[in-house]
């Protein structure tokens, strides 16, 4: 199995260290157009692929090498959890019948959260006429 190393990069007029990493060819379509929420540092940078992005590149904000690995490590981490997420959100096939029973359960559910609403307002109503 194959890691990939994610390093830091340097821009020349720059102390910062800039996080890099290319967008895999294989979640490319599926990426473009959506916005990326990537946490690093207790704060969140938005990244938003369009057809043309190579790479999702930002300033990591600090020159100091131990922060900068730890932040590095993070957002690379996070990033591959998202492409993954990408690679099997894949549409499930059903056939007729187990649309129906997924409908009729979710009928279920959400028929008996209705009954269990009323019940609760009624009971509330019951209580408070006996109070007054």
């Amino acid at each position: 199995m194959l890691f990939r190393v994610v390093r830091p990069m340097k821009r020349k007029n720059s102390r910062s260290a800039y996080f890099v990493q290319r967008i895999p060819a294989d979640v490319k379509g599926r990426v473009v157009g959506r916005r990326l929420a990537i946490p690093f540092g207790g704060r969140t940078k938005f990244f938003i692929a369009t057809e043309r992005s190579q790479a999702i590149s930002f300033s990591l904000g600090t020159d100091d090498p131990v922060q900068v690995k730890i932040l590095q490590a993070a957002i690379a981490g996070h990033l591959e959890t998202v492409w993954q997420a990408l690679r099997n959100d894949a549409p499930i096939t059903l056939s007729h019948r187990q649309a129906t029973a997924l409908a009729g359960d979710l009928y279920r559910i959400w028929a008996d959260s209705e009954v269990g609403a009323r019940q609760s307002s009624s009971q509330s109503w019951c209580t408070m006429m006996q109070a007054e």
